[in-house]
């Protein structure tokens, strides 16, 4: 009886030590479980944590490519402006160029037409020069052969006469003979006085009147005399205030610059040119 319980209660002591072990084990392999558990849940909160890094980080980048692209596309598009832009100013420095190119060609022809023309002009000062032999003063002015000659060789020593004298005929045969042999010359007489008083026994009224008569009466003689064409001649008088004449009072001749036949000339050259 007493062997009976005695491995009764071996048999129960076992058991029990038995499970306290295992129990001990279980406890054992619980708080191993529970590290491991703790560790995967730090890896993965770290895990978590890098992946919201790296999102943060594709988001930026996402956003400089964007960047990037439409700094691309606005450069492109500037390219193309600008392409657009210098072909332009390319075609309107052609045009420039052309247009200037065009200038210089009818600047040249004005400039030949000026050059005949001063040549004319030249030719018929010389031609003055050559037939008066200095009896009339022959100068250029504006383009214009002027002959000036004193009222005293024209109309004597009196100041209000405005009849030729018979002295003064000759030289206005030479400018006669000069101004038929180049028949497209036109020409204006300019008479001026001095500043004289008039009397109503005068037979001009005053100073306009006795320089207006006093070129008509050249005028006249050329005409009558020596057959110049009358519609070639301008008789013009300029009373005391034309005249630049210091010492005494002259009367000038002034062959006119022809300025028709030069811009024929121009109009003429420019038509050939197109």
């Amino acid at each position: 009886m007493k062997k009976t319980t005695l491995f009764t209660l071996i048999l129960v002591l076992g058991t029990f030590i038995g499970q306290a072990q295992k129990k001990k084990d279980l406890l054992f392999e619980i708080d191993e479980l529970k590290l491991k558990l703790d560790t995967i849940q730090t890896a993965l909160a770290s895990a978590r944590k890098g992946e919201k890094v790296s999102l943060a980080r594709m988001e930026v980048a996402e956003a400089e490519l964007q960047e990037v692209r439409k700094t691309n596309a606005t450069l492109l598009e500037n390219l193309k402006s600008f392409s657009e832009v210098s072909s332009k100013n390319s075609e309107n420095v052609e045009k420039a160029l052309a247009s200037l190119r065009e200038k210089e060609n009818q600047l040249k022809i004005v400039k030949d037409a000026l050059s005949s023309n001063d040549s004319i002009t030249l030719v018929v000062l010389t031609a003055f020069k050559g037939a008066l032999q200095g009896e009339a003063k022959t100068s250029i002015r504006n383009g214009e052969v002027i002959l000036t000659i004193p009222n005293l060789t024209l109309f004597g020593e009196d100041d209000k006469n405005f009849n030729i004298e018979e002295t003064a005929k000759p030289l206005l045969q030479k400018i006669a003979t000069v101004l038929n042999t180049n028949p497209d010359l036109k020409f204006s007489i300019e008479g001026n006085s001095n500043a004289l008083s008039f009397k109503e026994t005068d037979k001009s009224i005053d100073n306009w009147d006795l320089s207006s008569r006093q070129a008509a009466a050249i005028a006249r003689i050329l005409q009558t005399s020596y057959t110049v064409d009358p519609k070639r001649i301008t008789a013009i008088g300029r009373s005391e205030y034309g005249s630049e004449a210091v010492v005494e009072t002259v009367t000038e001749i002034v062959i006119e610059a022809n300025f028709q036949s030069f811009y024929n000339t121009i109009k003429e050259e420019m038509k050939n040119k197109q």
